[in-house]
């Protein structure tokens, strides 16, 4: 899809042609794509009854497999996606014909009132549907999750079921699943009769029961006790204030979340290891080896269906929990990590049973294309499965994007973010390989999936670059002293610190109106830089700014911000001016007016969420009627002196007729201190103090009468660090504003 946004905005401002060209282009390929589904891949087998109604439907021998059908409802699907693309760009194309002719809409649709009104409403209204979104989404999920567990309930496990053949020709069919019962004494016998965990069934009709196993009811039952517990959380602030407070080094939200998954863990290892009789006959429940590694394999795949969850940037998931993507990274890290230990004992332990077997060239990658006879059935495998060839094959390239490229994240970003695309390939063989994986994989696919359509239509969306401006601070002099006694016959050594570059961007874009809050992010990319690297900035502008903007330090000549600064010192000199793709903006809702005393910390280029969030209070604070907030500080940590000047302009703030008083406070950590007299200096914004910032003695004084006090913090992890100890210290509320990608 990115070479859709290429052909889009190729040359900055794409003629009319070019974008008609590029819908039809679109629109013509997803009819293509829902005919090839439908008619020749046979997707209408299952597609013209509704999957859940083929129970009634006729009986058909033309896709007897149901590979077929299933590949081709995908398909299908698909297609009804590009369509939907297709649309939104051609609803964009008329957007941009009426902005040429003069009839661009002013912000909020109230051509008649000041700006400042415009925005300041804007800003209530993006705020009041992030609100409505979050409690829609978690509604949603409360009633959907039980309906998909329904679903699964009714559904074969595996695509070989999605068929209408003849019961009597294929036991495999859509109808005789529907309507077969599970459990110890069903007809589809899945557990043992000393079985703890046991199916439990629900006849539907006549023709249909609703088998709830064991495995999926843990999954979707889990699920919905995390909804509803982070739904609650964020619903009321004092219930998630009670979940952020630590026990030890973790938080009691976290220690609640980890307990619940490790009991969900254990009792879902515990069914497929020890109650689940696999085939139905249990030939298989006889070799250990083997039970342990179906067991790894099944594992492997719920574990795989939930680290897709929070991997999309608008889950409903975390806008349930009032949360956003980047906060939830580190679930994604380690449901990966177990994901991945999980798959490798799957494939060790499999691979120790075909060689016990003798027949261990079955299970090598690349060997679904050549023709053997069946192996043995009884204590030898039962059959040749193209899938587990096919499985080997695409594992081992995914143990090296998954677990061996994302250690090299920092030095090359684009290599950790384009091979995790290997998921497009190992999420459908997942589909094929594995009995009931859809069961817990489909959910956070269609939700990736969706997420995907909708950034690349926020990525077609128009953006005028305003100014590019190259910053640049004089390098700062570090003093670096020893001992006393050396002190007294060694003069300071002083070595030169390295100018510090950050290029600001300031941009107007339709983004700017579904800003609800200050320290959002937005994930921008240069198609004059490099057409294939996007990269996540945090927004420096306040949501109540009409110009969004970005500011970026500049990590090395080669790096994608040192080329973003070459690009600004020749950005006069485009013919057709800077071009900018943004998709956004993310990040999860922040009020400062309901704490009492705020401070804000930042470290180096963690200045760029402060400068929002403090331009954004005291804006509102200065058109607030009722705000709790009494005090609002900036504590700002630089190595230059010349970094705070760069940032003159988004600080300097009017704090006449404020409610509440605004304090800045600049500390250099490399600046040169050679007496006590020289420990401060003067910028722009005010005096600059040439030391590191005691938190402890600043949380201390800001909060002298036990008032409730804030902290938020965003910079280096040291520094971090230090100051949530000190925050706990103070008995302060503490969030952390940093994220690493």
């Amino acid at each position: 899809m990115g070479g859709i946004l290429h052909v889009w905005k190729a040359g900055g401002q794409p003629s009319v042609l070019r974008r008609s060209s590029t819908v039809a282009v679109l629109a013509a390929a997803a009819i293509l794509l829902i005919s090839i589904g439908y008619h020749v891949l046979e997707g209408r087998q299952m597609l013209s009854c509704g999957f859940v109604w083929c129970y009634a439907a006729d009986v058909s021998a033309v896709d007897p497999v149901g590979f077929k059908a299933t590949v081709g409802s995908g398909v299908f699907f698909f297609g009804l996606l590009l369509l939907f693309l297709a649309g939104f760009l051609c609803k964009e194309q008329t957007l941009a014909m009426s902005c040429c002719k003069g009839q661009q809409p002013k912000l909020g649709e109230l051509e008649e009132e000041e700006e400042e009104v415009q925005l300041q409403r804007s800003l209530e209204r993006a705020a009041c549907r992030q609100v409505a979104r979050r409690r829609f989404s978690a509604l949603g999920l409360l009633l959907v999750l039980p309906g998909l567990l329904v679903i699964c309930g009714v559904l074969p496990n595996m695509w070989e079921g999605f068929n209408q053949a003849n019961n009597g020709e294929l036991p495999s069919g859509v109808k005789k699943f529907m309507g077969a019962t599970g459990g110890i004494n069903g007809t589809m016998i899945s557990e043992k009769p000393d079985a703890w965990m046991v199916t439990l069934n629900w006849r539907w009709s006549d023709s249909v029961v609703v088998k709830f196993f064991p495995d999926t009811v843990l999954f979707y039952v889990f699920l919905e006790m995390v909804v509803l517990v982070t739904a609650l959380q964020a619903e009321f602030p004092g219930f998630a204030k009670l979940l952020s407070r630590k026990v030890g080094p973790a938080k009691i939200g976290h220690f609640l979340l980890g307990t619940w998954f490790a009991i969900f863990l254990a009792m879902f290892v515990r069914y497929w290891a020890v109650d689940h009789l696999y085939h139905g006959d249990g030939k298989f429940n006889k070799y250990p080896l083997e039970v342990a590694a179906r067991t790894c394999g099944v594992t492997a795949v719920v574990l795989l269906g939930l680290l897709l969850l929070p991997a999309s940037k608008s889950s409903p998931v975390l806008r349930a929990a009032g949360s956003s993507w980047e906060s939830a990274v580190w679930i994604h890290i380690m449901l990966g990590m177990l994901f991945l230990t999980a798959t490798c004992g799957h494939v060790v332990l499999f691979l120790a049973r075909f060689a016990e077997m003798g027949y261990l060239s079955d299970i090598l990658p690349f060997n679904a294309a050549f023709c053997y006879p069946e192996n043995p059935v009884g204590g030898k495998t039962p059959s040749d499965n193209w899938t587990v060839p096919m499985m080997s094959a695409v594992f081992w390239p995914s143990l090296v994007c998954f677990g061996i490229f994302p250690w090299f994240r920092r030095r090359n970003y684009e290599l950790f973010r384009y091979s995790h695309y290997m998921s497009v390939i190992l999420v459908p063989a997942v589909l094929w390989h594995a009995t009931n994986a859809w069961y817990f994989v489909l959910p956070g696919v269609l939700l990736w999936t969706v997420d995907r359509v909708v950034r690349l239509c926020g990525a077609c969306e128009g953006v005028q670059v305003q100014e590019m401006e190259p910053l640049e601070a004089a390098a700062a002099t570090t003093t670096i002293t020893t001992t006393e006694e050396a002190q007294e016959t060694k003069k300071k050594q002083k070595k030169p610190t390295p100018a510090e570059r950050v290029t600001k961007v300031a941009f107007t874009w339709p983004g700017q109106a579904r800003t609800h809050s200050p320290s959002m992010f937005v994930v921008v990319n240069f198609p004059q830089i490099s057409f294939n690297e996007w990269h996540p900035f945090s927004l420096s502008s306040s949501p109540l700014d009409s110009t969004a903007t970005i500011h970026v330090k500049d990590m090395g000549e080669e790096s994608f911000s040192g080329r973003l600064h070459k690009l600004a010192l020749a950005a006069s000199n485009l013919p057709h001016g800077v071009v900018m793709n943004v998709q956004g903006p993310y990040g999860s809702r922040v009020n400062l007016h309901e704490s009492q005393e705020v401070v804000l910390v930042a470290g180096g280029i963690g200045i760029t969420p402060m400068v929002s969030a403090l331009r954004c209070a005291v804006q509102q604070g200065l058109r607030a009627k009722h705000s709790k907030l009494r005090r609002l500080r900036l504590v700002w940590v630089a190595r230059s002196p010349g970094v705070f000047d760069m940032f003159a302009k988004e600080l300097s703030i009017q704090a006449a007729g404020l409610p509440f008083p605004v304090e800045i406070s600049l500390f250099c950590s490399a600046c040169s201190c050679s007496s006590p007299e020289d420990g401060s200096g003067a910028g722009i914004l005010g005096p600059i103090t040439a030391s590191r910032p005691n938190f402890q003695q600043i949380f201390e004084k800001e909060s002298p009468g036990g008032e409730q006090l804030l902290v938020l913090a965003c910079g280096p992890a040291a520094m971090v660090a230090e100051c949530e100890k000190a925050a706990h210290s103070a008995s302060a509320d503490f969030e952390d504003w940093s994220f690493v990608l």
